[in-house]
Formats: C-alpha cells, sequence, structure tokens
C-alpha cells in the first residue's frame, strides 16, 4: 500500500517504511527510526535564562561542561543531558535564574525539514 501525506504525525502513525520526497526525487527512505537517527541529530534541551550579562557568560561556560552550547544571549541550547539536575545547578550557581526549561526530540517532521530546507506549508 502507498500513503501520501504532508501529515508527518499521519504519516509516523501509519507507516512502516518512509520516503521522503524532494522535487520528485526520493533524497531518502527506511524506517522512521532509521531515517530521524540518520539524518534529525540528537535530542536537545533549551534553557531560557535571566541574569546580567556576566552572569549570562558565566552560565554558559558552566554548560558547556554538559555539550556543545548554542544560541545566543539568555538562551542555550545543547544535547539532552541524561540527568537534568546537575546542568541546572551549574547555570544557576553562575548567578542566573532558569525562566523556560523545554526539551525537543527529533521526529519526522525534522527529518522532513533537514532534508529539504523547506517547511511543511511552503
Amino acid at each position: 500500500v502507498l500513503y501520501t501525506s504532508h501529515y508527518m504525525e499521519e504519516v509516523a502513525e501509519l507507516c512502516d517504511r518512509v520516503a521522503i520526497m524532494d522535487g520528485g526525487a526520493v533524497v531518502a527512505q527506511g524506517s522512521i527510526a532509521e531515517l530521524v537517527a540518520r539524518h534529525a541529530g540528537a535530542p536537545v534541551i533549551e534553557l531560557e535564562l535571566a541574569g546580567d550579562a556576566a552572569a549570562l557568560m558565566a552560565a554558559r561556560a558552566l554548560a558547556a561542561r554538559h555539550g556543545t552550547v548554542e544560541g545566543t544571549g539568555a538562551v542555550l541550547r545543547l544535547p539532552r543531558p541524561a540527568k537534568l539536575g546537575p546542568l541546572l545547578t551549574d547555570v544557576e550557581t553562575a548567578g542566573t535564574t532558569v525562566v523556560r526549561v523545554s526539551a525537543a526530540s527529533s521526529d519526522l517532521e525534522t527529518v522532513f525539514l533537514t532534508l529539504t530546507g523547506r517547511s511543511l506549508r511552503d
């Protein structure tokens, strides 16, 4: 059975194997788990911090103990650690306050965006 859709949640629910097409050509295919592992990258955590510039710089340095830190200013993105507590303790030790914590797992939509460079709405 061939099923075509732009609704990645439906595809993930209904399909065992997936082929992602861009410009009429198949750019990747496999199981959802294979595609996510190959193209979407590791799950990440995002921290929004409050504090003065010096505290934010110190928090960034301490967060780097837990992985490569991306983001600018008061928002830090890094690979999701096995344990969140030590990371939060480190950034708060720097004199910042954690305002928001969010975790993102990679999914089929992430794979699509990575491979095609377009959103599902383009």
